[in-house]
């Protein structure tokens, strides 16, 4: 089964899906209710919108979003940026900040930084998602 109808906790916030789920427009995370009312306030929002109408209009019933070259996501870049303003780390002291993120129960960052380190420091010198 998709892993969208499986999972229990939120892409963007990691809150309960019990009280309902939402694809992103922007992306493909999977988002409670209340993550999706917040995604509308995005500048971005009606240009997705307009690029996945004209998606499906080609035919691809699995486009992948507008951000689906963003590589660091909102929830990543929030776990990066509270352990960098703690200081106890140099931001290019990759396994030290990873195992920081295990500590803090950051298990996507653990993750994120064990499969695509080469994304991580392209972020960490030039601020790029």
């Amino acid at each position: 089964m998709d892993k969208f109808f499986t999972q229990k906790t939120c892409d963007r916030c990691g809150g309960s899906l019990a009280g309902g789920r939402i694809m992103s427009i922007l992306n493909t995370d999977c988002l409670c209710l209340e993550c999706k009312e917040k995604e509308k306030e995005d500048p971005r929002y009606k240009e997705a919108a307009k690029a996945e109408i004209k998606q499906v209009r080609k035919g691809n019933y699995n486009y992948e979003g507008l951000l689906q070259e963003q590589k660091i996501t909102d929830k990543l870049l929030e776990q990066i940026k509270d352990i960098r303003a703690s200081g106890k780390y140099n931001m290019f002291d990759l396994p030290g900040i990873q195992r920081e993120a295990f500590e803090r129960d950051y298990f996507e960052l653990v993750t994120f930084l064990e499969e695509s380190k080469k994304d991580c420091l392209n972020f960490i010198f030039t601020g790029q998602r």
